[in-house]
């Protein structure tokens, strides 16, 4: 597994309305492209009780450590498996729906349509229509030591099979900076 690049307009849009919203140092982002061209068959297994989950492989990686060093920092094992299956037609609408609640900064919350016009623009350039190629997992569970504030953070995990490329985009909040001062 190997850092890629994320630079591209629609996800520059994308990070400048989350750190808005968030605080720059509440906002991860980081690409994977994935040896071999294939994901690793422990993100998704199907056992006699069901699905489950094993994100160790990405979430312990030297690879996380290198591209989010803060996010990759005190990893709770026990907390790794929050994550549940979402559809990859309401990833977009799940961004949005962050994007609109906002974080901790109440004045840089997006009305609905724009936010999600900014969501959907930035699910498009990671996906495109290959709905049938992308798995997400979605969790609103502190993982790692870097979450802050349980209102506020959330995890989405994009595997692309057909590009061979994982993100993982995570939101948490410090309501330091927007609280107001008492005198």
């Amino acid at each position: 597994m190997t850092p890629v690049a994320t630079a591209d307009p629609q996800t520059d849009a994308l990070m400048s309305m989350l750190h808005a919203a968030f605080g720059a140092e509440s906002v991860a982002l980081a690409a994977f492209e994935l040896a071999g061209g294939r994901l690793p068959d422990c993100l998704l297994r199907h056992t006699l009780e069901g699905s489950r989950f094993d994100l160790s492989p990405l979430l312990l990686a030297d690879a996380l450590r290198h591209a989010a060093p803060a996010l990759a920092r005190r990893v709770d094992p026990d907390h790794m498996f929050g994550f549940a299956l979402q559809s990859p037609l309401l990833l977009s609408a799940t961004v949005a729906e962050a994007l609109a609640a906002g974080g901790p900064n109440c004045e840089a919350r997006l009305d609905a349509g724009t936010a999600h016009r900014v969501a959907h623009a930035w699910v498009s350039t990671l996906t495109g229509d290959r709905f049938d190629d992308v798995v997400v997992l979605h969790s609103r569970t502190a993982w790692s030591a870097w979450f802050g504030c349980e209102v506020w953070d959330r995890t989405w995990i994009i595997a692309d099979c057909a590009a061979s490329r994982i993100w993982l985009l995570c939101l948490t909040g410090d309501t330091a900076p927007w609280l107001p001062r008492h005198r």
